[in-house]
């Protein structure tokens, strides 16, 4: 546990209380306004700013929360902080996240406020993730929609044309092109914000066949969800010279992408073969680093 108070200040002093420790929050005798963070890791310092995700090097253990003041007296009662004892001299911030730096990198946590008796979340260990067992995580992405769409330089000549890949949600996300020859994208309905992020990272799975033909598909971030879009950065498949196979942790380095873009995963299929299990893809998990 660490905390700051002010003990030699006035009646209207600042007063912050931040534990942690492992589990659900337990804190004895818990006063308004107290933090609580979900961690193993000793909490070594702490921070309130409005970037959404840190990127500095900080000493190991230590905490930064993103905060607002968009919204900080709305949240006064559930996970607004405010940072005096006296109500007549507030100031209100609301919560957003929680992130501890250990290991080298920063880790999104679990954590809670603690206001009338109750102690409410205001950040959680999947920070970052934008599909997971299921969860499209709407928040972050709107979700994800198959379109017609084609990348930049599939766009040209009649030799493939353009068609909605099927998209699969059950536990997994899987993608395939079941027409042939057509070439189509999966988009996030809304745009994610990238910054402060060093890589995306991509756990999946595919099988791809049709040596000779083009059947693949990609993992791309992109400013526009339009025809002919032109990725910033991408993981491309494609299986014109071999047959393609991967069971992992795909990771794409975000250094030179910044602010918001589009999560867009692409699927083609040009082949002789008949059944669509060549150029499937099963993806578990999407989240950013």
């Amino acid at each position: 546990m660490i905390g700051f108070a002010n003990p030699g200040g006035g009646r209207d002093r600042l007063r912050l209380r931040v534990f942690s420790g492992v589990g659900s929050p337990s804190v004895t005798a818990p006063m308004e306004n107290d933090i609580w963070v979900n961690t193993s890791t000793a909490v070594s310092g702490y921070e309130f700013s409005e970037t959404d995700h840190p990127s500095w090097e900080k000493t190991p253990g230590f905490v930064y929360f993103t905060s607002t003041y968009s919204g900080g007296y709305g949240a006064r009662d559930t996970t607004g902080l405010d940072f005096f004892r006296k109500n007549d001299n507030s100031n209100f911030t609301k919560l957003l996240a929680c992130w501890q730096y250990a290991g080298g990198s920063w880790t999104a946590k679990a954590a809670y406020i603690y206001h009338g008796g109750t102690w409410h979340q205001f950040s959680n260990e999947m920070r970052g993730v934008l599909f997971y067992n299921g969860d499209q995580h709407v928040e972050l992405t709107g979700g994800y929609a198959s379109t017609g769409l084609r990348m930049y330089g599939w766009t040209d000549g009649e030799w493939m044309g353009s068609d909605a890949p099927v998209l699969e949600i059950g536990t997994d996300m899987k993608i395939y092109q079941a027409n042939n020859p057509k070439f189509g994208t999966v988009f996030t309905n809304k745009m994610v914000d990238v910054s402060g992020y060093g890589k995306l990272c991509v756990d999946l799975e595919y099988n791809i066949l049709g040596k000779g033909f083009n059947n693949g598909f990609g993992i791309h971030l992109t400013k526009t969800n339009t025809n002919g879009y032109n990725p910033l950065v991408t993981y491309f498949v494609d299986t014109a010279k071999e047959d393609k196979s991967y069971n992992g942790v795909v990771t794409m380095d975000l250094s030179g992408v910044s602010g918001n873009v589009y999560l867009a995963i692409s699927s083609h299929r040009h082949s002789h073969l008949e059944q669509h299990p060549y150029n499937t893809v099963t993806i578990r998990k999407i989240w950013l680093e």
